[in-house]
């Protein structure tokens, strides 16, 4: 597929950008598709957990770190942004477990590090009875960003995620504490402050420690009046109010004129972390 892709390239100068999920354990094949693609093809890394006992959980197994450091020169060649993911709230795990896992990409210098809600997904082991009740999982409903429309026959449909919210090892408080430590992660993990995270980690200060401490500088009474600081506190608020107790709630509500109207014009719905970062960088 990418000698193909690539031979369109020297054909026609297109696609100049490929957005696909790198293998993880074949680096190899990995160096090679992308030295063929010369640069087009971006490298991603999603690991869910650095926790092995987290990942035995799962039953996943992730690149070895050796492997990814073989591939980092063929990354640095070709100037290419390198992706990793997480998922908060899976099983066994620990909200501190968590932020060890960005910590761990954040020493791998990885450009984007997402950190995804946990979804209950139809037909995963995940999702059965007997797993939700072993793990202990509370959850709610949300929209699916931008996931909605109205019908020909003027019916109002809107898609639903189930995400869990805690768990034995995950409080809600938890979970609140770590959406807002990952907003404060993609603003501080890019410009114009990206500079000063690696600095510190440089100097030897752990990039969580530097991510949680510009949390709590948000409450010191210098800062009480600060735009960033409500921002902040509005992005947290709405992280709360976008979940609801049941789909069936969920749907009767947004069937109102008014509140699938909120949907359209982005009060409601939206990619609450995309939108706040924006709004951090466009404002604060």
């Amino acid at each position: 597929l990418c000698d193909h892709l690539a031979d369109l390239q020297e054909e026609y100068d297109y696609p100049r950008f490929i957005d696909t999920t790198t293998g993880k354990n074949s680096k190899k094949r990995v160096i090679n598709n992308v030295k063929r693609l010369a640069g087009t093809l971006g490298v991603t890394m999603s690991v869910q957990s650095m926790d092995q006992k987290v990942l035995r959980n799962i039953e996943r197994q992730n690149m070895r770190l050796d492997e990814f450091f073989d591939i980092k020169p063929t990354i640095k060649k070709f100037n290419l942004d390198t992706n990793s993911e997480v998922i908060l709230g899976l099983p066994g795990e620990t909200v501190e477990q968590h932020f060890d896992a960005i910590e761990s990409l954040l020493k791998l210098d990885m450009d984007h590090i997402l950190s995804y809600s946990l979804m209950m997904l139809n037909g995963t082991k995940l999702n059965t009875p007997e797993e939700r009740e072993r793990w202990g999982y509370q959850t709610k409903y949300r929209v699916i960003p931008r996931d909605f429309s109205v019908m020909s026959t003027g019916e109002k449909v809107v898609e639903v995620e189930e995400v869990a919210v805690a768990s034995s090892t995950m409080s809600f408080d938890d979970y609140l504490a770590a959406r807002v430590f990952v907003l404060m992660l993609q603003v501080v993990n890019t410009a114009p402050t990206k500079p000063i995270l690696k600095y510190c980690m440089r100097c030897g200060v752990s990039g969580k420690s530097v991510i949680k401490k510009f949390v709590e500088r948000l409450d010191w009474p210098e800062y009480r009046n600060s735009n960033l600081r409500s921002v902040f506190h509005e992005y947290r608020e709405k992280t709360e109010t976008e979940l609801f107790d049941s789909e069936e709630e969920l749907i009767r509500i947004f069937q109102d004129d008014l509140k699938f109207s909120g949907l359209v014009d982005g009060t409601y719905g939206s990619n609450l972390l995309q939108t706040y970062k924006a709004k951090i960088l466009a404002e604060c």
